[in-house]
């Protein structure tokens, strides 16, 4: 039985032991999604089909919720760094794939606030540079477009143990560079490519 067929199941029996039953139904709701999302992207994943983590996150709207999956594929170096990395994201309206796209980078953080939710990516090197990654969506007419794509770029000072940021670059942001909604880019078009070409001015949506 799937997962929100066991919710439904529990629902329309009742019993003592609901809540108890009902949480873990939950449990294997998510657990569904990651295993739907996995089966989606690992035939074309890059590296060891060993190396991957997958993650579940709720993401509330002021219409409706969504399921959002990230699935995180690696590969070491003769050190045994993560030093290449590639990330998979699924966005699941009720128990279907509604979009998904992936790109070569980790996801460290996922925040959702209203409308809108952000993908972050988190990178240090050994002396200390560090780089952080925004992609920011936001849900217009029951689907997800780019609202910002950003990058941080800084250091940790050793005295204080702080991050410090020198530079942010924002290389995308809707509402500066396409106030009429004319070019939306969607969740779906996201692709290193795409990033790419935002970072240097020449994409076109």
């Amino acid at each position: 039985m799937k997962g929100y067929e066991m919710i439904g199941y529990l629902m329309r029996i009742g019993c003592s032991n609901c809540i108890f039953f009902l949480i873990f139904a939950s449990l294997v709701f998510a657990n569904s999604f990651e295993d739907i999302a996995k089966q989606k992207y690992i035939l074309n994943l890059p590296y060891n089909k060993e190396n991957i983590i997958t993650k579940s996150y709720n993401i509330h709207t002021d219409k409706k919720d969504f399921i959002l999956i990230t699935l995180f594929n690696w590969d070491n170096d003769e050190l045994g760094r993560a030093v290449k990395k590639y990330s998979c994201i699924s966005i699941f309206d009720s128990d279907v794939i509604m979009q998904g796209f992936c790109f070569s980078d980790n996801i460290g953080i996922v925040a959702n606030k209203n409308d809108f939710f952000t993908l972050t990516s988190l990178w240090q090197d050994r002396i200390g540079n560090i780089t952080n990654t925004y992609l920011t969506f936001k849900l217009i007419e029951n689907r997800f477009y780019l609202h910002q794509y950003s990058r941080e770029l800084g250091h940790i000072d050793e005295y204080i143990d702080k991050e410090i940021i020198d530079t942010t670059h924002i290389y995308y942001r809707q509402p500066r560079d396409d106030p009429k909604k004319e070019n939306l880019i969607p969740l779906d078009s996201i692709n290193d490519e795409l990033l790419q070409r935002l970072e240097s001015g020449n994409a076109t949506h």
